[in-house]
């Protein structure tokens, strides 16, 4: 992902690359719910204090990521680009989560790549309580067993046989074990 932007999209990329130009345009298209999105973030990702376009010439802006930690009043800054790849990725999460969402469907591979636990769950639980609201639908793919506890309860699975099409499974469980545990033995349709 770049650090840099040169004008404003509504359209996030696939790889997202083009992330500080599509911040970008959010903040001037929805500014509440940028500032929503913030708010969470600094309750999930360790010192965080906010995203900032800096003017870096004529017509050419930086994503800036802010970080301070507790002890001290001053924090540090860095280009997005410098952040680590679970930084980056749990700030698009709830960017697109909280100031995307709206009236669009998610589709997610592997959201929950380079992510702790501790920052997956609570983007899981608003994940949960978003969709059918402010957030039409989620179509994630996932084979983390974080996702699969947490969503597969709620969720309609599709799976396929190997050289065969792609078919709605009904995975019911009535044992103890958890979802992600029937999954890797096996015992999933």
């Amino acid at each position: 992902m770049r650090s840099g932007s040169d004008s404003d999209t509504d359209r996030l990329s696939d790889n997202g690359e083009n992330f500080a130009s599509w911040y970008q345009g959010r903040l001037q298209e929805s500014p509440r719910q940028v500032f929503d999105a913030m708010a969470h973030l600094r309750d999930v990702l360790s010192g965080f204090v906010d995203l900032r376009l800096t003017q870096k010439g004529s017509e050419y802006r930086e994503l800036q990521a802010e970080f301070s930690p507790q002890d001290k009043e001053t924090g540090n800054v860095y280009r997005f680009d410098q952040l680590s790849d679970g930084q980056r990725a749990l700030i698009v999460l709830y960017l697109l989560l909280f100031a995307d969402g709206a009236g669009r469907t998610l589709f997610l591979d592997e959201p929950d790549n380079y992510i702790t636990l501790p920052e997956l769950q609570p983007w899981f639980a608003e994940l949960e309580d978003g969709c059918g609201d402010s957030l039409p639908q989620a179509i994630l793919i996932s084979h983390h067993p974080e996702a699969i506890d947490f969503l597969g309860n709620r969720a309609v699975w599709l799976g396929r046989e190997p050289e065969s099409y792609t078919r709605i499974l009904d995975v019911t469980n009535d044992t103890m074990l958890k979802i992600s545990e029937l999954y890797a033995q096996g015992l999933t349709p």
